[in-house]
């Protein structure tokens, strides 16, 4: 619509340029003029929400991304990496490769669908590895996949950190992720 590629009934909607307004030099003298509605219907509509300066776009695209909590950052990089490919399910789980079309079956050497859940708190083949993670992590039972993946919001820095850690040394003890 700026650069009149389309109708011009729908280009002269386009408010004019600040600048156009006055003949002092500014320095937002090519931003758009804010679109004065007179209803909330038509502020919220197509037009008026995607009328912005270049500089209050690239805010809001700031504002809709999610910080990164400190805790995936924390450990040994490979085994931050591995636990990253988990959340993502992004692994070299045979369910994760199988859903990219990468492998031709999803199922573990034990029979049964080989996803995050199936290695973490299921699969016989790694009970040792399991019984040790449980008893690291008794007290924060019922242990769920989303505690191993993602932490708990209720339990402080420092507990997750401690659950991350542990998980950690799961990942590395299996050999399999």
């Amino acid at each position: 619509m700026y650069h009149s590629l389309v109708p011009s009934y729908l280009s002269s909607l386009i408010p004019r340029h600040v600048g156009d307004m006055t003949t002092y030099i500014l320095c937002n003298s090519y931003s758009l003029r804010n679109m004065s509605c007179r209803i909330q219907l038509l502020s919220k509509s197509f037009l008026p929400s995607t009328i912005s300066s270049l500089s209050s776009f690239k805010q809001r695209l700031n504002m809709s991304n999610k910080r990164i909590p400190y805790l995936y950052y924390k450990g040994n990089l490979n085994s931050c990496v591995q636990h990253a490919r988990l959340r993502m399910h992004c692994s070299h789980l045979n369910e994760h490769l199988f859903s990219k079309v990468l492998i031709d079956s999803p199922l573990c050497s034990c029979g049964r669908t080989e996803d995050t859940f199936h290695v973490f708190l299921t699969c016989p083949l790694y009970l040792e590895q399991r019984f040790e993670l449980y008893n690291q992590l008794f007290a924060f039972r019922p242990l769920t996949i989303q505690i191993i993946l993602f932490g708990s919001k209720c339990n402080p820095e420092d507990t997750n950190s401690y659950i991350f850690k542990c998980v950690h040394n799961h990942i590395r003890h299996t050999k399999r992720l």
